[in-house]
């Protein structure tokens, strides 16, 4: 939950402090894969529903700022090896008519 604060504090700052910027790239680890091992779904559901909502009135994020979100090598479904996948489209299911353009992408990849 730690991680989730800390991007979610980040994301702010930019997007408060940056008026120039088209996206934010952030490469987890969001949840580490010790925490993940022992969270459940319904945990993790919970713990990104947080970080959605602490983003949510941050109104650049609904305006013209692209946020794309790469796991870390130690992030959910991690198995050190490349590439890693994309975290799970659940976590963001809720939010997808919340205006803010997301994107969850794979590592490596491409922008």
């Amino acid at each position: 939950a730690g991680n989730i604060q800390k991007v979610s504090d980040i994301i702010k700052w930019v997007a408060e402090e940056c008026s120039t910027i088209d996206m934010i790239v952030l490469v987890g680890d969001f949840i580490d894969s010790q925490s993940s091992v022992s969270l459940s779904t319904q945990d993790i559901q919970y713990l990104f529903d947080m970080f959605f909502s602490s983003i949510k009135d941050v109104q650049r994020l609904y305006e013209n700022i692209q946020l794309i979100l790469i796991p870390g090598p130690n992030d959910l479904g991690s198995d050190l090896l490349l590439p890693q996948f994309a975290m799970p489209d659940f976590i963001w299911e809720k939010h997808k008519n919340s205006g803010i353009k997301i994107t969850l992408a794979q590592n490596p990849c491409w922008i």
